[in-house]
């Protein structure tokens, strides 16, 4: 997309078959003026009248993503949480530096012969204790901040994305492998989605395409209208490695 984002209102320039946002491609094509072409490979557009809207693409980025407003809003309130933490972060270690500079200034006063001894002991109430007092208090604060952005996210409801792995059955020869086979969908979504998305992907114009699920030893094919999140409920002990810290859910297509 030429917002970097994700697609909205779906555009399809019928030059070249890419696809942009509609408000994007548009407002590119009205700042280019005379000379209009696609963003992505450049080739010449007569006018805005080659554009066509692609509804499908967005009901099939519907169901993989969900409502990708709610998915912009909740990663720009991590990133603004992440922003908050690592502030609080450089300004603690800003703050330690700046006790160590004055700890040592106090050590070498100490040293010096013929320093006053009310001098140091001025400087002993100014800087209580130690630095290792100091820098906890510090740290305090900055565990405090961090907690309070921990029960703002657990306040928050989880996000309904669930990753799975879609393989190529190994007795399938018709259909090539997904060259990137892990997603991320919405746990909402149907199975005929992920149909869709391989006929899509892979150029491919029949309609039997058939998910599948190992389970207890067999590959068991589920129906179009059964939903993702359900099949880890259903169907336990899909994971391939038991150990692996990621959960994901595996599933074959054959045709």
């Amino acid at each position: 997309p030429i917002c970097l984002g994700y697609m909205k209102n779906t555009s399809l320039v019928m030059e070249c078959l890419h696809r942009f946002c509609d408000g994007c491609i548009q407002k590119c094509l009205r700042l280019l003026g005379t000379k209009k072409e696609c963003p992505s490979c450049r080739i010449h557009i007569p006018s805005r009248r080659s554009l066509r809207r692609d509804y499908e693409f967005d009901a099939l980025l519907k169901h993989i993503l969900g409502d990708v407003r709610v998915l912009e809003a909740e990663e720009e309130r991590q990133a603004a949480l992440q922003i908050k933490r690592n502030k609080v972060f450089s300004m603690t270690r800003k703050r330690g530096m700046v006790n160590q500079a004055d700890f040592a200034k106090i050590r070498r006063s100490k040293l010096q012969p013929g320093k006053d001894a009310n001098t140091t002991a001025t400087s002993n109430k100014k800087f209580p204790n130690s630095f290792h007092h100091i820098s906890m208090v510090g740290m305090k604060e900055a565990m405090e901040s961090n907690k309070k952005d921990l029960e703002i996210e657990i306040l928050l409801p989880p996000t309904p994305l669930m990753e799975l792995i879609l393989m190529k059955h190994p007795d399938e020869h018709k259909l090539c492998r997904l060259h990137k086979d892990i997603l991320k969908l919405n746990g909402d979504a149907p199975i005929h989605v992920l149909q869709t998305y391989l006929s899509q992907k892979l150029s491919y114009d029949g309609n039997d395409i058939e998910i599948m699920i190992q389970y207890q030893g067999q590959c068991i094919p589920l129906d179009e209208t059964v939903v993702l999140k359900d099949l880890k409920t259903d169907y336990s002990g899909t994971l391939h490695d038991k150990n692996k810290e990621e959960d994901y859910l595996y599933l074959y297509y054959r045709t």
